[in-house]
């Protein structure tokens, strides 16, 4: 798997992300991309995909389980 965050940024994560192989492009902080590969390690059903990843209004792992489902 391959995570590409959009525009670090070092601002406090706020645990909510927008995820998905195809976004427009956005900031993400740094908090949120280490969320959201600790989460991934426990999802090893995602695989074989590209995911691109920016600041959202979904709950991190919310997010992630969606991805199980398409």
């Amino acid at each position: 798997m391959i995570v590409r965050p959009g525009t670090l940024t070092n601002g406090p994560g706020t645990g909510r992300i927008r995820v998905g192989v195809a976004i427009p492009y956005g900031d993400v902080s740094r908090d949120d991309v280490a969320a959201v590969l600790t989460e991934l390690v426990h999802q090893p059903q995602v695989n074989r995909i590209i995911l691109e990843l920016t600041e959202g209004e979904v709950p991190i792992r919310e997010a992630l389980d969606s991805l199980e489902k398409s």
